[in-house]
């Protein structure tokens, strides 16, 4: 299992997080992608929230929340699903997550409401990690910023490098 890879305080915390919004009797909803791009809203509305008065939202500039649209309306080759988090009724965390052959891309989070709910970031990964485990895929691709989670969970793999020549 994956979980076991990782270091016993890393996994504790996921699994103590998982289980104590569970036990908060979460709704999920998961809805397709496409066409849904006002659903995206929702993201920039709860990212914004939590880092207000921080440079550290993927929204801050107009060009980035087009650029999450397109994503959403342009699936085609690729699906797209919007994973939201309701606890009591309230928009408590939103993620967008794609789908291309056996791989699953986390692509947009942080969209989470850290201060009524702690742990639900958390909470996100797992389920996350367990969707795509039940689903098959091969590789999870973490594309999301690292606000200081990314790197618990995964090694880094570099891909590509562009170099500058003077």
């Amino acid at each position: 299992e994956y979980l076991d890879t990782l270091k016993k305080k890393h996994r504790y915390n996921l699994k103590r997080d998982y289980y104590t919004i569970r036990n908060l009797n979460p709704r999920i909803e998961i809805t397709d992608g496409h066409g849904n791009a006002d659903e995206f809203d929702d993201i920039v509305k709860l990212s914004l929230q939590r880092f207000s008065g921080e440079e550290k939202s993927d929204f801050r500039y107009k060009e980035d929340v087009d650029a999450g649209r397109a994503i959403m309306k342009n699936s085609g080759l690729y699906s797209c699903k919007l994973i939201k988090v309701f606890i009591r009724d309230y928009l408590a965390a939103v993620d967008l997550v794609a789908h291309y052959k056996d791989r699953y891309y986390m692509l947009i989070g942080g969209a989470n409401d850290v201060e009524r709910f702690p742990g639900i970031g958390n909470f996100m990964v797992y389920h996350e990690f367990e969707d795509a485990i039940k689903n098959d895929f091969n590789l999870v691709d973490c594309l999301q910023v690292d606000y200081s989670w990314k790197h618990k969970y995964f090694t880094p793999k570099k891909l590509f490098e562009i170099e500058k020549k003077v």
